[in-house]
């Protein structure tokens, strides 16, 4: 099975599924079946927010464990949205802080059909390198709205919507025209583009 599964990780790398399949010759009625399992991958995490689902959505988990590695100087927040996780922490000699997240007896995870994607959050590990509301804020500013005064592409681009719709709502549907035909930046390339280029990039489109 572990050569399926290396073979399905260089096909995941692509559509981001991986599929092991068990089969047990012996199954009767009443028999309880416990699987144990590990992920273990390099995420390396670029972007100030993660958020990480602590359990599953196909049946009970024992044991939950997320492992974070970070700088000991990088400040990470972290919330959950109940009272059973143990925490631990520590930074090696080489200045990696090591945190350790731990959620035992996990029930099922279970939403109503259509539910938004927020029913998930009582069950959700957070972590942040925002201390508050307005520190998402002040991000969002020096991120959009100062390079957006810097960016002369944009500038011409709104010049033109006004030339060619003269009513608010007019200009509002040329807007919504031009982001999906001619900026296709999507939302990871808005909401992760923290470095220079990234944004430079984005805006230009």
């Amino acid at each position: 099975m572990k050569q399926a599964l290396v073979a399905q990780n260089r096909v995941g790398k692509t559509h981001g599924r991986v599929t092991a399949s068990i089969l047990l010759q012996d199954v009767r009625v009443g028999d309880q079946i416990d699987i144990d399992y590990r992920c273990a991958a390099k995420i390396p995490c670029t972007t100030p927010t993660m958020l990480n689902l602590s359990g599953s959505l196909k049946g009970p988990t024992a044991q939950f464990q997320f492992r974070l590695l970070a700088a000991a100087g990088r400040k990470i927040q972290y919330k959950t949205g109940t009272t059973n996780f143990s925490v631990d922490s520590h930074v090696s000699a080489a200045g990696v802080r090591e945190t350790i997240f731990r959620r035992n007896s996990v029930a099922q995870i279970r939403a109503d059909p259509g539910a938004p994607s927020y029913a998930f959050i009582p069950d959700q590990l957070q972590l942040s390198e925002f201390d508050d509301w307005r520190h998402v804020r002040r991000w969002g500013q020096r991120l959009f709205v100062e390079a957006a005064s810097q960016a002369a592409g944009l500038k011409n681009e709104a010049a033109e919507i006004r030339l060619r719709a003269q009513d608010p709502a007019g200009r509002l549907l040329e807007t919504l025209k031009f982001v999906p035909n001619s900026s296709r930046t999507g939302h990871r390339t808005m909401s992760c583009s923290t470095s220079r280029k990234k944004r430079q990039k984005a805006l230009s489109k």
